[in-house]
């Protein structure tokens, strides 16, 4: 007779603890979520301009990078 061999749950159960933690990250996180995403679209805009002006790793895609992408990228933090 064959045994059969049950594999472990993917998804286990939160503790309590666990659960207040999340809970509290995503409220707190919630009304920032508008600012995250005008600045993610900031960076991908840069990032974009970056490779339609200049293709490739080249010094000049690399300054242009500094220039376009870092301001994005301060107004994040």
């Amino acid at each position: 007779m064959a045994s059969v061999v049950r594999a472990a749950p993917a998804v286990r159960e939160l503790s309590a603890a666990e659960h207040r933690a999340l809970v509290r990250t995503l409220r707190g996180a919630w009304p920032a979520l508008p600012a995250l995403l005008c600045g993610s679209a900031a960076v991908c805009a840069a990032a974009v301009a970056v490779v339609l002006l200049a293709p490739g790793v080249t010094p000049v895609s690399v300054l242009l990078a500094a220039v376009l992408v870092t301001p994005a990228v301060a107004g994040l933090a």
